[in-house]
């Protein structure tokens, strides 16, 4: 933690995700930010392609302009698909990326267990290298609006009993052992199409906001002044999205016109 967002909703229904080099995403993200600001959405397809083909990065893009548009953008080259696709190191999902190809064959894919198996494989590692990892997150993209969606998950770990200087190796079975465990919560916002996300860890009373066209990295918030967090979870969630909130009108104030903030949304978050 906090590590990047790595899927940015930009407004106006369009919505990019990136694998591989971090830093140079992240300039590529904003700088395609200001084109589909301008609604040149083609434009910044194409800046994603230039970015792709200079440096160890590959996209997904997502957009409803005006009809639904799912396009895999890698080594300069764009191509749009037609269900699923995948970035980065793609060979350990590759078995429950045909498994939602094959069970959605007579029926829509998000009533697919993909997303639930996907997010399995992230938090339990399995055979998922060293450069692969973090926590999951999910964006609903539809002709509505494109929103981050809520997710929670408890990870169970395993204290080594350690000495100065020692180094420590455990097994799966010892780290996913139950004896101790902590809660992460993403919390979205209720507004779609704006790029504000908050990830939530009760245990350590800490919560960071993530706003990717802001800063790169996630802003670290400090959501409980005490040492026990139990009884306080309903204070520190709306710290958090007291945060959340006032990072959303920052980015209204600097995108005016990107990412409109009507009186409803206010009145819907309060």
């Amino acid at each position: 933690m906090p590590g990047r967002l790595k899927i940015v909703t930009l407004g106006h229904r369009f919505t990019v995700a990136f694998a591989g080099a971090a830093d140079p995403a992240h300039l590529a993200v904003k700088e395609a930010a200001k084109l589909v600001a301008l609604k040149q959405f083609e434009h910044a397809i194409e800046c994603l392609k230039s970015w792709s083909n200079k440096h160890d990065i590959d996209f997904i893009t997502a957009s409803h302009q005006p009809r639904a548009r799912l396009c895999r953008i890698r080594r300069g080259v764009a191509l749009d698909i037609p269900d699923i696709c995948s970035i980065g190191d793609t060979s350990p999902f590759h078995s429950q990326v045909e498994a939602a190809r094959i069970s959605t064959e007579d029926g829509p894919l998000r009533q697919s267990n993909l997303r639930s198996r996907f997010i399995d494989r992230l938090l339990t590692n399995k055979n998922l290298g060293d450069v692969i990892g973090g926590f999951p997150t999910a964006v609903e993209a539809t002709s509505a609006g494109h929103r981050y969606l809520t997710c929670s998950g408890f990870y169970t770990y395993k204290f080594p009993t350690m000495k100065s200087g020692q180094e420590i190796h455990q097994s799966v079975e010892e780290v996913y052992s139950g004896e101790g465990h902590f809660q992460l919560s993403v919390m979205p916002i209720i507004k779609s199409d704006i790029p504000v996300m908050g990830v939530c860890l009760l245990q350590a009373r800490t919560g960071y906001v993530y706003s990717p066209l802001l800063r790169p990295s996630g802003r670290s918030i400090k959501l409980l002044d005490r040492t026990e967090w139990e009884g306080y979870e309903t204070e520190m969630y709306r710290t958090l999205q007291k945060a959340m909130d006032e990072e959303v009108e920052t980015l209204s104030r600097m995108f005016p016109k990107q990412f409109v903030i009507t009186e409803k949304t206010q009145a819907d978050r309060i």
